[in-house]
């Protein structure tokens, strides 16, 4: 015959574990940290309280959920008197007739069991409210990175990277969680874009894998596109154009036509194939990127250079300008910097007015009958438009213009530009990109 006695099942299984109450305590203690859970404490007496079967109403949420994970019983019946003791005591069993006060026939759970997994259902911690929150703190980010840049904002980004993480480690709806993968993709995914800025550019291959890894997760086709335009960028920029031409091409495999197609075709596939020296893969790609455009609702200005968003008209017209000048075609690259003169000047991020200089400086001494001296005030005016806030594309196109303009560095113009440049120079990239949590 079976013995059963008077003890709750929590007590059962410390018994099998040969589990002493101070070890239960320390044993919850660490699995509520490696749950992020922070209002975790329970004390001997406590305990002891739960031991007896002397529960009144159950603990707080946070506290079920840990000695949940560790027992592996919802609270409820861990804390329920009458548990059988042979067996194993780890497999979950139906409860025994009567054994927690009344049960109509057929019931195989208490009322207590069934509260105690409600409490669970309810006990998320990231309502809808807080995604909200940490999706405008997200937004305010991009909208300052043209002014700011990385060595302000990236600490920012970094601490929302951390506490979505956090978040991750506890319990949410499955909407909620989706959502929460997305967003701690899209603030990898800025990591990313800020290191290639920063010319870190392992760091930004760390970044993109995560960001690309959880845009995966989260189902979210637009995201993982606007990742492989970055990691586009970083390959263009470390000038491996065949390798920045696939990474814009298996990006718009993701993007199937949609908004991120835009910045894909003129930033990524373009650009690349300037540099590559195809020009009628420029023209198709520029005209492919402007009638992405045309599908969109207009849109006055420049779009933000950090941004989810699509490209607007004057962003495709710069990069195309870029994508122009590596081909040597001056006067597609001036005729688009004429375009784009209003919303360049009005922008209020001054690295589009240095690099759209910089691209109008190449062209100037480029073209027939080159206007050296013109070229050097633009190309000087560039630099002082972003001084103290240096990014890896400004640092490498005025470089560029530089070696292009050696034969006239006799000239004043041409010296003083290069003074300061290497005064421009001497202010380094900021090293404040975090490495990857």
């Amino acid at each position: 015959m079976k013995t059963r006695l008077r003890k709750t099942r929590l007590q059962c299984l410390m018994t099998e574990r040969h589990l002493t109450r101070e070890q239960v305590i320390d044993l919850l203690d660490r699995r509520a940290r490696g749950m992020g859970v922070r209002d975790f404490a329970l004390s001997v007496r406590q305990l002891d309280r739960w031991l007896a079967g002397d529960v009144a109403t159950l603990p707080r949420p946070s506290l079920c959920r840990v000695v949940e994970a560790e027992f592996g019983f919802p609270v409820g019946r861990l804390l329920a008197v009458g548990g059988p003791l042979d067996g194993t005591a780890s497999t979950p069993r139906p409860e025994a007739p009567g054994a927690q006060g009344a049960i109509t026939s057929g019931e195989v759970e208490s009322v207590l069991d069934v509260t105690a997994r409600m409490g669970w259902l309810s006990s998320v911690n990231a309502e809808d409210s807080t995604l909200e929150l940490l999706d405008a703190a997200t937004e305010d980010i991009i909208a300052r990175y043209g002014a700011e840049g990385p060595p302000r904002l990236a600490p920012e980004v970094v601490r929302l990277r951390r506490h979505v993480q956090e978040l991750l480690q506890g319990h949410q709806h499955p909407r909620q969680r989706l959502r929460l993968y997305a967003l701690a993709g899209r603030l990898s995914a800025m990591l990313g874009y800020m290191a290639v800025n920063e010319a870190r550019f392992l760091l930004a291959q760390t970044y993109n894998a995560e960001a690309f890894a959880l845009a995966a997760a989260a189902e979210d086709s637009d995201l993982q596109a606007w990742v492989r335009g970055t990691e586009s960028l970083s390959a263009y920029y470390q000038k491996r154009y065949t390798d920045a031409l696939t990474l814009a091409r298996d990006g718009q495999r993701h993007a199937d036509a949609g908004p991120q197609a835009i910045r894909l075709a003129v930033n990524g596939e373009a650009r690349a194939l300037g540099r590559l020296g195809d020009r009628r893969g420029v023209d198709e790609a520029v005209e492919r990127a402007y009638a992405g455009v045309s599908r969109l609702p207009p849109r006055a200005g420049m779009s933000p250079c950090l941004s989810f968003e699509p490209y607007s008209e004057a962003r495709v017209a710069a990069n195309a300008a870029t994508a122009y000048l590596s081909l040597g075609v001056t006067s597609k690259v001036l005729d688009y910097a004429a375009r784009i003169e209003s919303p360049v000047e009005e922008s209020h991020v001054d690295w589009d007015r240095s690099l759209v200089r910089l691209d109008v400086a190449t062209a100037l001494i480029h073209q027939p009958g080159p206007d050296v001296e013109h070229a050097a005030d633009v190309a000087l005016a560039a630099l002082r438009a972003s001084a103290g806030n240096p990014i890896e594309s400004i640092r490498q196109r005025a470089g560029e213009f530089v070696t292009q303009a050696r034969q006239w560095q006799a000239r004043r113009a041409m010296r003083e530009l290069t003074e300061a440049l290497h005064g421009w120079n001497t202010t380094p990239l900021s090293a404040s990109v975090p490495e990857a949590p």
